[in-house]
């Protein structure tokens, strides 16, 4: 499994950058970033693999173009080989 250390996020002129930090990505499969306009209903809008399974801290990130106003809520999906999977905190940004 994964584990998470830091998920933000924050406006920047023409989009929203978001970002994240993990360490011991061991039998993981991925991240999917999703996106809702509502806080409730979210929807996938990119996915990351893993740089590494080891232990050592490991930055991502994703610049969303295609933000909802006034207001843009995120979460992520963090999925194990095994298809199991857990969801971070859910973060929101503002216009």
């Amino acid at each position: 499994p994964v584990d998470l250390v830091k998920f933000n996020g924050e406006k920047k002129d023409e989009y929203n950058l978001l970002y994240w930090t993990s360490t011991s990505e061991i039998n993981f499969m991925k991240y999917e970033l999703e996106s809702s306009n509502d806080g409730i209903n979210f929807k996938k809008i990119t996915t990351k693999e893993p740089i590494n399974s080891s232990s050592t801290l490991t930055n991502y990130s994703y610049s969303d173009f295609e933000y909802y106003k006034p207001i843009t809520y995120y979460r992520l999906k963090m999925v194990d080989l095994d298809l199991n999977y857990k969801y971070s905190r859910t973060i929101s940004i503002c216009f």
